[in-house]
């Protein structure tokens, strides 16, 4: 019994008919879309906490501690679309940088949380010192915490419940595509200020001291950007530049179907006046992403030359 088919030959495919006889119409379609290299590769064990696919003491030792934290730190998930949706209206924000990878350490449980400083020995105290209710986390910074509720509630954002059971980092993902763009940055900037406040500075403020300072934080950013006159539109030059002499060039392209899952490579072949040597385009099942289309396009057309 073989999962894939065609393995001495080039339509190495799944094996479309054992595969739907075996998991649900979901799970099937989920695994057909996997693409398949074009030879035979024997399969390898890959380790899931880091990147590379390769273990390290480091990285696991930071499983262990996300695994203590209850935090998933399953890198597949940050891929998710709502996770992408999130990141990519964080980095659209128009903030300095600094404060961008902040949110971004904070959502990862990189920064001193006393949660953190605890597990490696270094503080004591779990308690959080803006509402002094709960250990501090960076979920009860980001979300529980009485304080930033408060701040939050005097800004014009009220953070709402998550429903049950619903993972944390889903619901801040939820919670912050919905809001406008100011009131984004407004989150943003409440959860900067009061980290350098508290972790950073060592100091507290009332709820409406904190509400003063990102006030001022926020005037500060409006009168910076007035004052930066913005950028002239850069000018894009899409025409078809030729090859070198005796040179063919290729180009490819990919349409991307999301709701079948299915895509359209198209690849032309032209030589140094422009002239069209060759061209063809391939459908293709079964793709997961956009990206895939492309990659898919892109081998194809390296077949194709």
């Amino acid at each position: 019994m073989k999962w894939a088919c065609g393995e001495e030959t080039s339509t190495h495919t799944w094996n479309e008919d054992l595969i739907r006889s075996i998991f649900s119409n979901q799970e099937a379609l989920n695994i057909l879309r996997i693409p398949l290299p074009h030879r035979p590769i024997p399969d390898f064990r890959i380790w899931r906490g880091d990147q590379s696919g390769l273990y390290s003491v480091r990285s696991g030792y930071r499983w262990l501690i996300s695994s203590e934290l209850g935090v998933s730190w399953d890198l597949n998930a940050v891929q998710d679309e709502w996770l992408g949706r999130f990141f990519k209206s964080l980095w659209s924000l128009d903030l300095t940088p600094k404060i961008r990878i902040f949110v971004w350490r904070m959502i990862q449980n990189y920064c001193p949380t006393f949660s953190n400083l605890h597990i490696r020995r270094i503080n004591t105290n779990l308690h959080c010192l803006l509402c002094g209710s709960a250990p501090e986390t960076n979920v009860h910074l980001l979300r529980d915490c009485s304080f930033v509720n408060g701040v939050c509630a005097g800004l014009g954002i009220n953070l709402t419940a998550p429903s049950a059971n619903q993972d944390w980092l889903k619901w801040l993902a939820d919670f912050f595509v919905s809001l406008g763009m100011h009131l984004r940055r407004t989150l943003i900037i409440i959860y900067w200020v009061a980290s350098n406040k508290h972790l950073h500075e060592n100091s507290t403020q009332s709820i409406q001291g904190l509400i003063n300072s990102v006030r001022v934080y926020l005037h500060e950013i409006a009168g910076l950007t007035s004052s930066v006159s913005a950028p002239l539109a850069e000018v894009r030059n899409d025409r078809w530049s030729p090859p070198g002499h005796n040179v063919f060039k290729v180009n490819f392209d990919a349409s991307f179907n999301s709701l079948q899952h299915s895509s359209v490579s198209g690849i032309i072949i032209r030589d140094e006046n422009g002239m069209t040597m060759a061209a063809s385009s391939y459908p293709h099942c079964f793709v997961a992403d956009p990206e895939s289309a492309e990659a898919l396009s892109c081998l194809q057309a390296l077949v194709f030359a």
